[in-house]
């Protein structure tokens, strides 16, 4: 995890969209960068599901290391919430500089590098 703080420049809510979230592990260094494109509380719901259930996708892989529900394993931090009139091509690309920026794709970081 990088020690820099990047403040949050906009107001957000569980219904904001378009915004670029941090999990991190409250057990271990382990973080991810994602993006919600829908409202946040939704995106955070997919997590919640795909821990319980069998998908393998990287949230529930680690949360899965330390045998936990996702929250108890993930506290929720907002890089960045883009607005309503933000593209879907601004909000990846927004995603992708975080995962550069803070180095998401290699260890401690879980996010899985882009093919």
């Amino acid at each position: 995890n990088s020690k820099n703080h990047y403040p949050l420049t906009s107001t957000a809510s569980c219904q904001s969209t378009n915004c670029i979230y941090l999990l991190s592990c409250r057990h271990c260094p382990a973080f991810y960068i994602g993006k919600s494109e829908t409202a946040l509380n939704l995106r955070v719901n997919n997590h919640r599901s795909s821990v319980s259930n069998q998908y393998d996708l990287p949230v529930r892989h680690h949360a899965r290391v330390h045998n936990m529900a996702f929250d108890d394993c993930y506290t929720i931090g907002l890089l960045e919430c883009m607005g309503e009139t933000a593209s879907v091509t601004a909000v990846r690309d927004a995603e992708q500089a975080y995962i550069r920026l803070l180095g998401a794709h290699k260890h401690p970081g879980i996010n899985k590098k882009r093919q």
